[in-house]
């Protein structure tokens, strides 16, 4: 369930504290985006300029790979503490936020969980039986601004 701590650490505000914002212009990108910070208000702000990207976008929920649970991260294994695996999932105060401009594509590539979608008249959003929904209702992907549970499925 999407939450909201307080009214500046909105997970669809791209101007909330602590958000990292990142825009790719001018080039492909293919690769996947996660947001996997869990401290309120540490929203992802991506935003696609004349861009090209094939991928997943979404908040994630990360585990350490060669770390049992409740293992602790010692000097002696510190390397692991990157070794890390990331699985798509809702935000919880990982708000992802994703802004397509007119030249802009997005492939989805995975199922991908945001919190704010915003798509230009022009901008495309493609994938192989891809749907999106919104708070849970099948919503059609046209342009417009798109806030809350966004999910977008590749099914």
């Amino acid at each position: 369930m999407l939450q909201t701590f307080k009214d500046d650490n909105d997970t669809t505000n791209p101007k909330a504290k602590n958000t990292v914002n990142v825009t790719f212009k001018n080039m492909k990108v293919n690769g996947d985006i996660y947001n996997s910070r869990w401290s309120a208000g540490q929203n992802l702000n991506v935003v696609f300029e004349n861009a090209d990207v094939a991928g997943v976008i979404s908040a994630g929920t990360q585990s350490h790979v060669n770390v049992k649970p409740g293992e602790v991260i010692t000097k002696e294994n510190c390397k692991e503490i990157s070794n890390i695996k990331v699985v798509p999932s809702e935000a919880v105060s990982n708000g992802v936020i994703v802004s397509l401009d007119s030249d802009s594509t997005w492939t989805v590539t995975g199922t991908s969980y945001l919190t704010s979608l915003t798509i230009a008249e022009g901008a495309k959003i493609t994938g192989k039986n891809l749907k999106m929904y919104v708070n849970g209702v099948e919503t059609e992907i046209a342009p417009g601004t798109y806030t809350g549970n966004i999910k977008l499925a590749v099914e």
